[in-house]
């Protein structure tokens, strides 16, 4: 038996089976329009930008910045409760698209907007991959810094570190 319960595992679907078993093998896939040439996530079978229905899957880079996130301290499902607090966030994806996801590799108070992160896979089953974003490059500092730029980004910004968009102050 698991030391704790599993999470919720996904149900793929037509649209979505590839991108899971990219994650069995711990490769992150996205589909790539062959029109327009756009990368777009979550699959689907028309491209949101022009309509067309002809696309590819391909690898992603796996690399990313956090986009906007927040820290869960709790209530949470049974699978998530030795976790919290725990982070997690949008990611903008190197590609342009974004994903969802657990932020690792610092302390949940050091994340923030920009922090640079990429894709790691937990097996969580024999048939089942989840993937997650780890911080990279010693963007974080740990106790309860922030992460490297992000308080200066939004002071040229003009806001806080951890202010979501559109919720900016202006600078007089």
């Amino acid at each position: 038996m698991p030391a704790h319960p599993l999470p919720p595992l996904p149900q793929p679907g037509p649209d979505t089976a590839e991108f899971w078993e990219g994650c069995r093998r711990h490769e992150l896939r996205i589909q790539r329009c062959a029109a327009c040439r756009r990368a777009r996530f979550a699959p689907r079978p028309a491209c949101p930008h022009c309509g067309d229905l002809r696309f590819a899957w391909v690898r992603a880079s796996g690399r990313g910045r956090v986009h906007s996130w927040t820290v869960i301290h709790g209530p949470t499902l049974p699978a998530f409760q030795h976790l919290v607090p725990y982070a997690a966030g949008v990611i903008a994806l190197d590609e342009g698209v974004f994903m969802v996801g657990q932020i690792r590799g610092c302390p949940p108070e050091a994340v923030g907007e920009g922090l640079r992160v990429r894709v790691e896979f937990d097996d969580v089953g024999e048939d089942v991959s989840l993937p997650h974003w780890r911080v990279v490059g010693g963007a974080a500092t740990g106790g309860g810094g922030r992460a490297r730029g992000s308080s200066a980004a939004a002071r040229r910004r003009g806001g806080r570190a951890g202010r979501a968009r559109g919720a900016r102050t202006r600078r007089r």
